[in-house]
């Protein structure tokens, strides 16, 4: 409990710093334009609060990159430490998470690239894009996945290089097999507890970070960043009731004949839990209740699966984190290309995963996403402020995933009582 109230109490303090930046930027921008102040306050930015919040950046990424390729490379390792029917129900599960999180990232985009959330502002005029992936084509993007030096593609901040070496790491690992196998698994999560520590600490000076990159952005973009913000959101929540309507209705349907009616009824109760926590972890003992006593799944499929999925199936992130690059794309004046949309997509897929556990880590995690494609990671601090009512809305999505993919493969195992499913 204390522990929730830290994270609840940090979050509001994101809130204020947020608020306030908010307030201080509009002043700046509007008496600063108006008594011709601007450029003063341009060197009180450069040498004070723009340092400050690049800082900030620079202490995510540090411990962002390693948990992105611990997650991956324990992950593989965890299944590939199952036999027999575990290991036929981890593919099932596998393939679940894979497909319904690229169909959350690919809904991500339609709906950002619709409604147009950073369409408002100016921040990209005089912005050198030459090193991003602007400028090349597919085969760049596919040649650029394969490390020459793994040491290079961490210290460069190559996601794509970064998680190419994580799966083929994770792969010899469970080739090797055996006791030795499982003492790398120990040593594997015992760093990933580690890091996570390291960004924990980290956020306990958010606020600041916020604060200072928010302000700089709200001071030369005035207004149009509270509307950007509004439509943000708006685009999330539209892309999260897509993500159940279109993806988690009809495999219910197909799979067990479950109605998406009966289905919400039996949910609600999971839902409020879920958006009242924020967190998908908090959530699971109630959800492994409902699943078994509600849905008729048997206790060794709620058991595994809905645990894995709180780990690593995080649809509601891909959302937001799909929705998120649009948004600060447009803000700063970046075309998304074709080549640039393909790798973000395969990124993203294995980096929404790579964010359990970490506070606001789907949040933290794109900051590794927009530098791969040659986007201003200033643009995370927008979000920041307003990750804590998104966070609660995409936490639904997540556990609805999760709750959907355990009845799925129950069923397809017959592995459910029907009678209680349907009742």
């Amino acid at each position: 409990m204390a522990k929730a109230a830290g994270s609840k109490s940090n979050s509001n303090q994101i809130l204020f710093a947020m608020g306030l930046a908010i307030v201080i930027g509009l002043l700046i921008n509007y008496f600063g334009h108006k008594y011709n102040f601007i450029p003063q306050y341009r060197m009180i930015e450069k040498y004070s609060i723009g340092p400050i919040g690049d800082a900030f950046l620079k202490l995510l990424l540090m411990g962002v990159l390693p948990i992105v390729f611990l997650a991956i490379v324990g992950g593989i390792v965890e299944l590939g430490q199952d036999k027999g029917k575990l290991k036929r129900v981890s593919i099932k599960a596998g393939l679940y998470f894979f497909f319904t999180t690229f169909a959350a990232l690919i809904i991500g985009l339609c709906v950002s690239f619709v409604i147009n959330p950073g369409k408002v502002g100016n921040l990209g005029e005089g912005l050198d894009l030459s090193k991003g992936v602007a400028s090349m084509n597919i085969m760049d993007v596919f040649l650029n996945m394969f490390p020459k030096n793994p040491f290079a593609s961490f210290a460069e901040a190559n996601m794509l290089q970064i998680i190419f070496f994580a799966i083929f790491m994770g792969v010899a690992i469970v080739m090797v097999g055996g006791e030795k196998m499982k003492k790398v698994n120990e040593i594997l999560h015992y760093i990933m507890q580690i890091m996570i520590e390291i960004i924990k600490i980290v956020m306990k000076v958010a606020p600041i970070g916020v604060f200072c990159l928010l302000l700089k952005v709200t001071a030369t973009q005035g207004f149009s960043t509270i509307i950007g913000l509004l439509l943000y959101v708006i685009a999330i929540v539209v892309g999260l009731l897509l993500q159940f309507i279109i993806v988690y209705c009809p495999v219910l349907y197909v799979t067990t004949g479950l109605k998406p009616i009966k289905f919400i009824k039996k949910f609600k109760d999971i839902a409020i839990v879920a958006f009242a926590t924020s967190s998908s972890k908090a959530t699971l003992p109630f959800a492994m209740e409902v699943c078994e006593e509600k849905f008729g799944v048997e206790e060794d499929f709620c058991r595994f699966i809905l645990p894995l999925g709180a780990s690593i199936n995080m649809n509601g992130s891909a959302i937001m984190q799909s929705v998120a690059i649009v948004f600060i794309s447009q803000i700063y004046h970046v075309n998304l290309t074709v080549p640039m949309l393909c790798a973000i997509l395969f990124t993203a897929v294995f980096t929404s995963a790579g964010a359990a556990g970490i506070p606001s880590g789907a949040t933290i995690t794109l900051t590794t996403i927009l530098l791969m494609v040659g986007i201003p990671a200033e643009g995370v601090a927008l979000i920041l402020g307003v990750d804590r009512i998104v966070d609660m809305c995409r936490t639904v999505v997540n556990v609805s995933g999760d709750v959907v993919c355990t009845i799925s493969i129950a069923g397809s195992e017959k592995a459910i009582d029907r009678t209680v499913l349907l009742s």
